[in-house]
């Protein structure tokens, strides 16, 4: 099996080579798997992210969330290892390090903790359970501390091919109770215990 580290060059090769346009294009699919999942789970409040060029793109479903008062909470990088986190008023500023969008505005003084479904950036993820992140580890840490009705409802956003059987998983990989992309949703047996 290839290591982390290996996979995680490969998707950021493959999004590169999927390029900006054809990520754009997926837009409304993957908006409409989101405003599913937030009717599913009847979630009022919502942990989601605001995707790169070459992520599975959000804005859509952010600004459906706006106009339809579902309250989103989108991370913002509080330290080298910490995320805190602000309601998505649609200003965002880009991470001058990290290089992602992240909200503009004041810091929640609850956090994740509120949020009835979580919606996570990821590299890849796998049926099993597993997600593989980038690797700093800002979302395990913040995972690590809901309890595991939160723990229910915790579903990493990926593209079609980021869908895979088995990825590595370390002791400190926080399962994922799901996974969406613009064409499907899929639970995993891992129920994020």
């Amino acid at each position: 099996m290839a290591s982390k580290y290996e996979l995680r060059a490969t998707v950021r090769g493959m999004r590169r080579m999927r390029g900006q346009t054809a990520t754009a294009a997926l837009a409304d699919s993957l908006a409409e798997q989101l405003r599913g999942l937030t009717r599913k789970f009847d979630a009022r409040v919502v942990a989601c992210f605001a995707s790169t060029t070459l992520e599975p793109p959000t804005a859509a479903f952010l600004s459906w969330a706006r106009d339809h008062d579902v309250q989103v909470l989108l991370p913002r990088a509080s330290s080298e290892t910490t995320l805190e986190w602000c309601v998505d008023t649609g200003e965002l500023a880009e991470h001058p390090r990290l290089r992602v969008p992240e909200p503009v505005g004041p810091a929640l003084a609850s956090g994740l903790d509120t949020a009835e479904l979580l919606l996570l950036p990821a590299a890849a993820a796998d049926r099993s359970g597993t997600r593989l992140g980038w690797g700093g580890g800002y979302y395990d840490r913040a995972l690590a501390v809901l309890e595991p009705e939160q723990r229910a409802r915790i579903i990493a956003v990926v593209h079609d091919d980021e869908v895979l059987e088995r990825l590595p998983r370390e002791p400190h990989d926080v399962r994922i109770a799901g996974i969406v992309t613009p064409s499907v949703y899929l639970e995993t047996p891992a129920n994020a215990n």
